[in-house]
């Protein structure tokens, strides 16, 4: 869906924000079906039907109660009085004007409800499914036998009722593809990015260095790692509490973003430690875009509370060779950045060629 639905229909106050989505399926599905019984008045009446015209018009004002009801975030409840409405409002119309008439329809789209039913309660679809096949069933073999004639008002009945069961499943099913696809790139954001930066977080790193690896055999190319800490982190978190040590970590996120160059990818590796993959890059390039964001850290000044902040990042750069080499050139790298910490920090080291 190229718009969004959400500014047709703004959520109430009276609706939980998890419960948006739930809203919005019954709130379509109520107005297709109050869109569909205001056509049948007219219908039933000018054909000589008063008592489906008096029937449907109770139904419209029925489903403007639950209208309301959704309105005010009974979802569950609502969701139970659309069941059995359709149920009764179908089987009786069923009766009356029989087979052809198409309101069996209107039973097979009321699954896609059931399973919208609020409630982890599986019995609840079960027992309402069962009845709806078993109803189902009944009145096949109940009007199998009956033969009417098939009249024009039939005919055109049995058609509306097609294609309004059709949109009523059919709005129902995609909102609940839309929401599925929302969710599946919500856990794959999730899964990808560390929640306080925003950048890629060790899994996903991990999976990056494994398919960069297999690149180099095929393109003849290095791959290096730059893994980078901030030096002296604890004194941050001692003087301004962790959550300016986390507001420290965003902006220092974002300045090394805006230091790297397109091709590299940036992952926090845990704590104030930072990967740098440098894709088909040696170690003699890697390591000048290292010093490059060595020193933009080091002129940087950061803000935080009102007061200037001035840190500096320690560096250590190795090469990844091939996909059997990936843990042992983290190790090398980490190794090289606590030999830059124990020569006196803010410095980039590199591995020996």
């Amino acid at each position: 869906m190229t718009f969004n639905i959400q500014t047709l229909f703004p959520r109430p106050t009276t609706v939980k924000a998890k419960n948006n989505y739930i809203y919005l399926v019954l709130n379509i599905v109520i107005l297709i079906v109050i869109f569909g019984f205001t056509l049948m008045i007219p219908f039933f009446y000018f054909s000589g039907y008063v008592a489906l015209t008096i029937f449907t018009f109770g139904n419209i004002l029925i489903w403007a109660i639950i209208w309301k009801l959704n309105k005010q975030g009974h979802h569950a409840l609502v969701t139970i009085i659309i069941c059995i409405s359709i149920y009764f409002s179908a089987v009786i119309k069923m009766l009356y004007l029989g087979w052809d008439a198409g309101f069996q329809y209107h039973l097979m789209a009321q699954m896609a409800l059931i399973l919208l039913y609020p409630n982890k309660n599986l019995k609840i679809s079960i027992v309402f499914s069962s009845l709806i096949l078993i109803s189902f069933l009944i009145l096949y073999f109940y009007f199998l036998g009956i033969d009417k004639p098939k009249t024009t008002f039939i005919i055109l009945l049995h058609t509306y009722n097609a294609v309004i069961s059709m949109l009523a499943l059919t709005a129902t099913t995609l909102f609940y593809r839309t929401n599925t696809l929302k969710l599946i790139n919500k856990l794959h954001h999730t899964s990808s990015t560390d929640p306080l930066t925003g950048l890629f977080n060790r899994r996903r790193m991990n999976i990056e260095l494994a398919r960069y690896s297999n690149m180099i055999g095929r393109y003849d190319q290095s791959n290096s790692l730059i893994l980078l800490d901030i030096d002296y982190f604890k004194k941050i978190n001692d003087k301004y509490g962790h959550g300016g040590g986390d507001e420290i970590l965003k902006q220092f996120s974002k300045l090394l973003e805006k230091g790297m160059r397109e091709t590299d990818l940036l992952a926090r590796w845990g704590g104030e430690e930072f990967l740098v993959l440098t894709p088909f890059t040696d170690l003699k390039n890697a390591a000048i875009a290292a010093e490059k964001l060595r020193t933009i850290i080091e002129l940087h000044t950061f803000m935080l509370a009102g007061q200037e902040v001035r840190i500096t990042i320690t560096c250590g750069v190795a090469e990844l060779q091939s996909p059997n080499t990936i843990e042992n050139a983290l190790k090398l790298a980490d190794k090289l950045l606590y030999k830059g910490k124990e020569n006196g920090r803010n410095q980039v080291v590199v591995q020996k060629s």
